[in-house]
């Protein structure tokens, strides 16, 4: 079982105390995850702008040279853990902006 599906069957609880039993410090460390992971469900909703600069919900900005965040692979903020949601820009976006001004 490699890493990333032994966090998530952790995680999930798939994985009896039995299994973890003679590896106390990864059992630790595991637990931490889980408890890490379970505390990052607010997800990030990241905002493109007409430059092509992704704002995100948690106050940083981002640049991808080519797609949007899913499209590069993100499924969570790298900031704040969050689960990733995008709205990328639009036309409609410039036309609310002037209709705010």
């Amino acid at each position: 079982m490699n890493l990333p599906d032994l966090i998530n069957a952790v995680f999930y609880r798939q994985i009896d105390k039995e299994t973890l039993a003679g590896n106390h410090a990864t059992a630790r460390l595991l637990h931490g995850l889980r408890e890490e992971i379970a505390t990052k469900t607010k997800p990030c909703n990241w905002r493109q702008d007409e430059d092509g600069v992704w704002d995100t919900e948690c106050n940083n900005l981002f640049i991808l040279n080519e797609g949007g965040p899913t499209f590069n692979g993100f499924k969570f903020c790298p900031y704040c853990g969050g689960s990733l949601t995008e709205t990328p820009y639009t036309e409609n976006d410039v036309q609310r902006t002037n209709e705010t001004k």
